[in-house]
């Protein structure tokens, strides 16, 4: 059998990195994550330690749960690429105060929409 003339050149999946991200930024520990999958805890681990990784269906199910692409899920494209196309910035570097200071702007943001919405729904109708 001969090789191919151009051999795909992708980096390695690992897991188990971003899946511990995904379940620490909600604040679950591995045996939460577990009870929902109806798994063992240490699957979770061994799945986070990428000593075992998921099959088809396991990795299906963690990409609806967590919302997230298998792409993402699996580190196969850069986090700002896993964003809606209309947040087309690089989040991953930025300071504290940043952070800070763009989360503080959404939730204005949301505030101001909300208050919006509430006084268009208390107008009276003509």
């Amino acid at each position: 059998m001969s090789k191919p003339d151009h051999p795909v050149s992708a980096p390695e999946p690992a897991i188990g990195g971003r899946l511990r991200e995904l379940r620490l930024v909600r604040g679950w520990t591995q045996q939460q994550l577990a009870d929902v999958l109806g798994i063992a805890k240490s699957t979770v681990s061994q799945y986070e330690n990428n000593v075992n990784e998921p099959d088809l269906r396991m990795l299906a199910r963690l990409c609806r749960l967590f919302e997230v692409s298998s792409d993402d899920l699996l580190g196969l494209q850069a986090a700002a690429g896993s964003l809606p196309d209309c947040l087309n910035v690089e989040l991953r570097g930025l300071t504290a105060d940043e952070g800070a200071f763009l989360q503080a702007s959404l939730e204005a943001y949301r505030m101001a929409v909300a208050r919006k919405e509430t006084n268009a729904e208390r107008r009276p109708l003509r």
